[in-house]
């Protein structure tokens, strides 16, 4: 790319999607210059090989010092697709969570707006008579098999990484030619309609078109089709869809070409949505009972008071009416509303419930959309369409365009699932979520069964407002717990595979009434540990140090840290021997076991390998929800705000996984997933069952579950918290370092240590996590503790500059720092 020296009249700082420290500068060409505005893309080479889809981030008048600038190769948008808000937003998300904005601008920004490229080498035409190294004379020869070479084809056939200046010195001797290719970005969707030529438009034309086809049956009885489905004489004309068109008898592709020929037919190409309306009329909302409307009245004077309300509102307690009430009253104001979902299995269910109360009007965003969708939505909502004025999304609809957005609605606040892991940025988004609402002077509305220690603090503090919902709807009683205490089962032997004699006559019980069951194992596969009872091998990843777990569907033993899969053997690896015992057990294993227990019962599974197509969770939960499943088995997705009226027993299978894990929010979690699948039992008119298996019947959060006592569990995790420096009377911020050399990486964190103690920061570690290599690369762990007072952005600051000491070191360069605030 060359450097331009040419005067400019204005330059740009813009966005590019990848870990850069700040924004780039580059020159404004003149035929851009007086419509360039903040939030449009542009299309800027970075480096010698790469071309990006930038977001312009400011326009400056004056250049940069110090430094030449490219000038911007071109510009994409004559309107910005991004806010201001939205950069706004990004920034906070970038600061906040010590990552680049490039890296969120990568998460926030659907992939079909970001066009990529890369530069593609030509032969030139003739061919110079030029002398020509042995490295230039294979490049030279490859363009015989192929029309184009990328950089990636030079530095596989010289087997060098360093290829461009041998690839400059051929452009230099004119003997090849060098383009971008960019990848195409969104493509509209796009339909064929039939009309009616201009000049057959007109009665007397149309009189004589019949006239004249009376000798060609197909194509005359194809037109009267045509007349027929435009509503020509009997209604508002319009033009047909070429495939309506084709559905009639008589139709076929042959007799519409023939009448395009004879300038009867025109064939146009129109864009159409993504998204259909449904057409249906607007439903009266339910009546609230007492305690609804109690909560409903209570959330709209406690916003009067703050932004933020938390609605404590036990399970099945009606808190989906309450936001159908509150969310009727935002759309009055003509504004806009996100309703935020831990998991996408929950949308389809919801959105069901929703319609019947704003037909048309509702628009869902997730992962599980295609690029081309997310982009439909992404324009529809920075149009303020009326059609989507209600956004249902995972964590990722927090980045929308929204034009007015007028209350959030975060549902199942608690979930760890509101937590992006990775990559970067590693937001919240319930907090995020509080931050976007002050951009918009809009509330935000918290509601769960089990909040989160953190927002009951809030709430007890005066950060937020806090209304309780405290009584089921129709006054069901909540779900009876029985605890299992494994331990005898076993003793007494009673156990048949993971199943205790009191679950299966439970099981058995609940399919003889025709009502549906639940059972809740959070490990999916078959077999979590494959181990030879001879020599005790365990075969394990040779990607991360984690044994692999048997998956029988697929007779595959698999990581689930990173995808690494080879076949079960048939015998021991190290000693040969056939005797290789299966423990443990996942969801896979319950569902196989349960088939035999009870071979007329129909059986599914709910978890990650079961719902990885795009439209897996719908079907199946649909299935349930019709009746044509009796036993549900699955991870904690079925632990989410699932509503179904045929369930009445839930198990849980070994509620010890849940208790003893290496995690300050252990039994935080533990005690929210416990009651929040325990309130799928019993939810119309009946009161459920549920039953939890295991070894230790008389741990303390055992005894808050069977008690339903939340307050129990949050005094005292609020004890220990402070006791131990914890959230939420201390901020966290953990910092893995990664590297692909053990001693690379051990010596880096030692000496990132011992630079943030010279800040007198409160560092725990470095320290080898439980896993402690992932993806070939070894992993060390800090964490550091900031009691709330302290100058959050000093610590920033701080741990920077601790990245930059320790990376004065050659080989501290080759390790990655990944910083994670307020981790989860």
């Amino acid at each position: 790319m060359n450097i331009f020296h040419e005067s400019y009249a204005l330059w740009a700082e813009v966005i590019v999607p990848i870990a850069l420290p700040k924004p780039l500068t580059y020159a404004v060409p003149e035929r851009y210059v007086t419509n360039l505005k903040p939030g449009c893309r542009v299309v800027v080479s970075v480096g010698k090989q790469k071309i990006y889809t930038a977001i312009v981030y400011r326009i400056l008048k004056n250049p940069p010092d110090g430094f030449d600038v490219k000038s911007i190769l071109e510009r994409i948008d004559e309107y910005p697709v991004v806010t201001e808000r939205q950069i706004e937003f990004w920034k906070w998300i970038a600061e906040y969570y010590m990552c680049t904005i490039g890296e969120v601008m990568s998460v926030a920004l659907p992939s079909a707006l970001r066009l990529s490229g890369e530069t593609h080498f030509f032969s030139a035409h003739p061919v110079p008579e030029v002398v020509l190294s042995d490295r230039e004379n294979a490049i030279m020869l490859m363009f015989q098999s192929k029309p184009y070479l990328t950089i990636d084809d030079v530095a596989k056939l010289l087997g060098i990484k360093t290829v461009q200046p041998v690839l400059n010195g051929l452009i230099q001797k004119k003997c090849i030619i060098a383009e971008q290719e960019m990848k195409k970005g969104f493509i509209p969707k796009t339909e064929s309609y039939i009309s009616l030529t201009s000049d057959s438009d007109n009665e007397d034309v149309l009189k004589q078109v019949f006239d004249d086809l009376v000798k060609a049956p197909a194509q005359l009885e194809t037109l009267m089709r045509f007349i027929h489905l435009s509503g020509r004489y009997t209604g508002k004309p319009r033009n047909v869809k070429k495939t309506e068109l084709l559905a009639c008898e008589k139709v076929s592709y042959q007799t519409i070409r023939e009448l395009i020929k004879k300038n009867v037919f025109e064939e146009k190409l129109i864009e159409v949505g993504r998204f259909h309306m449904s057409g249906k009329d607007e439903s009266a909302p339910y009546a609230l009972t007492d305690e609804q409307l109690q909560a409903y009245s209570n959330i709209q004077q406690a916003f009067l008071q703050k932004k933020t309300v938390l609605l404590y509102g036990v399970t099945s307690s009606g808190k989906t009416e309450v936001y159908v009430s509150l969310i009727r009253d935002c759309i009055k104001e003509g504004k806009q509303v996100l309703y935020l979902l831990p998991e996408i299995a929950l949308t389809s269910q919801l959105i069901q419930r929703l319609e019947k109360f704003f037909p048309d009007q509702i628009g869902v965003y997730h992962s599980r959309f295609n690029d081309h969708e997310r982009v439909e939505i992404w324009n529809t909502v920075l149009c303020n369409e009326s059609r989507f004025k209600i956004i249902l999304g995972a964590r990722s609809a927090l980045f929308l365009p929204y034009q007015n957005l007028g209350l959030i609605i975060v549902d199942e606040e608690h979930d760890a699932s509101y937590k992006q892991q990775d990559p970067a940025p590693r937001y919240n988004a319930r907090d995020a979520s509080i931050v976007l609402s002050k951009m918009f002077d809009a509330r935000v509305l918290l509601g769960s069964a089990t909040p989160s220690i953190e927002s009951f603090f809030n709430s007890q503090t005066g950060k937020y407002v806090r209304v309780e919902l405290n009584k089921r709807f129709g006054s069901i009683e909540l779900p009876q717990i029985t605890v299992v205490d494994l331990k005898k089962e076993h003793q007494h032997k009673r156990m048949q595979s993971f199943f205790s004699t009191t679950l299966i006559s439970e099981i058995q019980q609940a399919l003889e009434r025709r009502e549906q069951v639940i059972l809740f194992q959070n490990r999916r596969g078959y077999s979590l540990v494959v181990q030879c009872s001879d020599c005790g091998w365990i075969p394990s990843c040779k990607n991360c140090d984690i044994s692999l777990i048997y998956h029988k569907s697929s007779s595959q033993l698999r990581c689930h840290y990173c995808g690494y899969a080879e076949p079960m053997p048939d015998a021991c690896i190290s000693c040969g021997s056939v005797v290789v015992d299966q423990k443990g057990f996942g969801t896979e294993k319950i569902e196989d076991d349960l088939q035999q227990i009870f071979p007329t019962a129909r059986i599914a599974r709910l978890d990650l390998d079961t719902t990885r197509k795009k439209n897996a969770y719908q079907q199946l939960l649909q299935h349930f929800s019709d009746g044509t499943v009796d036993i549900l088995v699955g991870t904690q997705m079925v632990t989410k705000g699932l509503d179904f009226d045929r369930v009445s027993l839930v198990g849980i299978l070994h509620a010890d996984n849940l208790l003893h894990f290496p995690d300050f929010r252990a039994h935080e979690r533990a005690f929210q997933l416990m009651e929040q699948v325990s309130g799928r039992a019993g939810r119309r008119d009946k009161q459920g069952r549920v039953l939890i298996q295991t070894y230790h019947p008389t741990h303390q959060v055992i005894s808050q579950v069977l008690r339903h006592d939340y307050l129990s569990l949050y005094a005292q995790e609020l004890n220990e918290r402070q006791q131990f420096h914890y959230p939420p009377f201390y901020k966290l911020i953990e910092i893995v370092l990664k590297a692909r050399d053990y001693n690379e990486v051990k010596d880096a964190a030692k000496q990132f240590a011992f630079n943030l103690q010279q800040q007198s920061l409160m560092i725990y570690g470095p320290e080898v996590p439980p896993v402690g290599r992932i993806r070939n690369q070894f992993l060390f762990r800090l964490l550091i503790k900031m009691e709330t007072g302290i100058s959050y952005q000093l610590v920033k600051e701080m741990i920077s500059n601790a990245i930059i000491a320790t990376r004065k070191n050659e080989a501290a360069r080759r390790v990655s720092f990944h910083i994670d605030v307020d981790p989860c």
